[in-house]
């Protein structure tokens, strides 16, 4: 006869702790225990008293924000204890109820089966240094803010105030690229004509970034590598999107370029709410047509100006003209393209753009051309 274990699944709060048993040898015979206080006392006792039961003892829970404290008191206490991989865990196709004495229970039965990925543990050494590198990055990423505030607050009385557009523009403009679609060129649309905004002696410029992907914090950080300096980049809190938009016109930015994530939700919403002009990116093809559809509502609802720009545009391609017929009729699809060059990918991916690689090229020229067109329609809708 097998040595009799106990499997021992834990729903892990910050609070509370549910608990749940699943026998060797058993197949239904999975039980709750019960729900303790999330201490080390409370976890003491209830160790205590399932050892008076005899047996060997193996627990679980999932990885997640309480850490590994949990794991390193039954270690010490000599009882297994292994920290699972959340995504990872098995779950039947439409489960989608989750209580604590669900997930405790899930979990020790299966443990027992053996159906759990464990995740690596690391020792109090490796957690100290892997948290102070985070502590860094914070801190550095605080830095970065800082420094970015006080440019634009040195620019104010030079550059912004001796900038020739100035008596056009007495405030700053801000314009948010949005598109329900991921491969419009967003991001690429958004860095280059910040870039053209600077070239065109518009600063100062700020670029930020909405979208989990950081897509455009990246091109920055491989631009700053490469010691260009503008377009400024700036962090915008989404706690607090109203207060930094602000904080960064009364610091004397011309222009913020906010590029977005692909989808048009409530976040999107409140940073329609704040734009001066939404840019629309869009891919003369169908499906992209199709997918404005059902963003084009919410945009129409924020009241503010919107325009269109096809992107990725390859040359006679019969959609093209379709696409540029359909929203024309509208009167809201700028003249200006961008085509589908190697160029801007390129350039992106290494923190450029177009403009600084070649200058005169015809890539150049149309980004610029795009940046004029948009700037006459800023300062139509301003005067």
């Amino acid at each position: 006869m097998g040595k009799h274990i106990t499997f021992i699944g834990l729903d892990v709060h910050k609070e509370t702790i549910t608990v749940a048993l699943a026998e060797s040898g058993g197949r239904d015979d999975v039980r709750e225990y019960g729900r303790i206080a999330n201490t080390p006392e409370a976890l003491t006792r209830v160790v205590t008293k399932l050892q008076r039961v005899g047996g060997e003892l193996r627990f679980c829970y999932e990885a997640g924000p309480c850490g590994y404290g949990i794991q390193r008191q039954l270690t010490a206490a000599g009882h297994g204890c292994v920290v699972v991989a959340p995504s990872l865990i098995p779950r039947k196709p439409g489960e989608r109820i989750k209580t604590d004495r669900r997930d405790a229970v899930n979990l020790a039965r299966l443990h027992r089966a053996g159906e759990l990925t464990a995740v690596w543990v690391p020792d109090p050494a490796h957690e100290a240094i892997r948290d102070l590198v985070w502590t860094r990055e914070c801190l550095s990423a605080s830095y970065r803010e800082r420094e970015n505030s006080r440019f634009l607050l040195k620019e104010r009385n030079s550059l912004f105030h001796e900038n020739g557009n100035s008596d056009n523009i007495t405030f700053m403009k801000t314009i948010v690229i949005a598109n329900q679609k991921g491969g419009s060129g967003k991001s690429t649309t958004a860095v280059h004509l910040a870039a053209a905004a600077e070239a065109a002696g518009d600063g100062p410029v700020v670029i930020s970034d909405t979208d989990p992907q950081g897509t455009a914090a990246d091109w920055f950080n491989q631009r700053k590598q490469s010691g260009i300096e503008t377009p400024r980049y700036s962090e915008l809190s989404l706690d607090d999107l109203a207060g930094r938009v602000q904080a960064l016109d009364q610091a004397g930015a011309a222009y913020l370029f906010i590029d977005t994530a692909p989808s048009i939700g409530a976040v999107n919403a409140d940073l329609f709410a704040l734009a001066d002009l939404i840019l629309i990116p869009l891919n003369p093809t169908p499906a992209d047509l199709r997918a404005l559809v059902k963003g084009l509502p919410l945009i129409r609802e924020s009241g503010k100006p919107f325009q269109f720009v096809l992107t990725r545009v390859r040359p006679k391609l019969r959609n093209n003209d379709g696409a540029a017929m359909a929203l024309g009729a509208l009167g809201l699809v700028l003249s200006s393209r961008m085509h589908e060059r190697v160029i801007y990918a390129e350039t992106f991916a290494h923190g450029k753009t177009a403009l600084e690689t070649e200058v005169k090229g015809i890539a150049a020229q149309e980004i610029t051309a795009l940046w004029h067109e948009i700037r006459e329609k800023l300062e139509r809708e301003n005067s």
